[in-house]
């Protein structure tokens, strides 16, 4: 033990130092991951706890203000830590739903990462989209309409709008593969404002039935 107590500075124990450990936190957070969202590819993420921590803000489904406050977190360790929590309270099946009329949308294990970059897109008209990405959505229509390369953010992929089934809000874009040889060959982007994130018990939603009617009385 005095070999262990040398190698990490002191009497402590060695548990007690792993607990600030940024690999160690880092470690867990890639298993958390590889839990929750097993199609996104870890590989592409760095390797160095302190960019591995920036690629976490960019990659991972946090909200604007837990972005905002994880960077303006001066210490490595407790951005990690705080991160981590936030992965582990998504272990209880954090969906995403429609923020109109409460269809679920996105299961959260269908998360995937389509970019080592920023999750916020900028369409030819200035409009900014932070964007989730997913290979597979949940009651959503496709627009009949041609899909097209044109301005696509993804090189490679041709793209059309998605809508919820139910209200028929946008939601953003079904993005499918030009290539045979692209993969994955079709996947999708929502984006963050229209949806909101919770546990599935908990989430009432209306049904198109009682929209209609709505929309009928206006």
């Amino acid at each position: 033990s005095s070999g262990i107590n040398a190698e990490y500075g002191g009497g402590w124990p060695e548990w007690v130092w792993k607990l600030h450990d940024p690999y160690t936190i880092e470690e867990k957070i890639r298993c958390i991951i590889s839990k929750i969202s097993p199609h996104i590819n870890l590989s592409i993420a760095p390797t160095d706890p302190l960019m591995f921590s920036y690629w976490l803000i960019s990659s991972m489904p946090f909200n604007f203000d837990q972005r905002v406050a994880m960077l303006h977190e001066d210490s490595l360790v407790v951005r990690l830590i705080s991160q981590l929590q936030h992965l582990e309270r998504n272990q209880l099946e954090l969906n995403y739903y429609c923020a109109v009329c409460s269809w679920e949308i996105i299961s959260s294990a269908h998360l995937i990462s389509m970019s080592t970059d920023s999750p916020f897109y900028v369409n030819p008209s200035g409009h900014v989209f932070e964007t989730i990405t997913a290979y597979s959505l949940s009651n959503t229509l496709t627009s009949p309409a041609e899909p097209t390369e044109r301005d696509s953010w993804f090189p490679g992929y041709a793209w059309t709008f998605i809508n919820c089934w139910c209200c028929l809000s946008h939601l953003g874009w079904k993005f499918i593969a030009v290539s045979p040889d692209t993969t994955p060959s079709v996947f999708y982007g929502v984006t963050r404002s229209a949806v909101t994130q919770g546990v599935r018990e908990n989430r009432p939603r209306l049904r198109r039935e009682d929209l209609l009617d709505m929309f009928a009385r206006e």
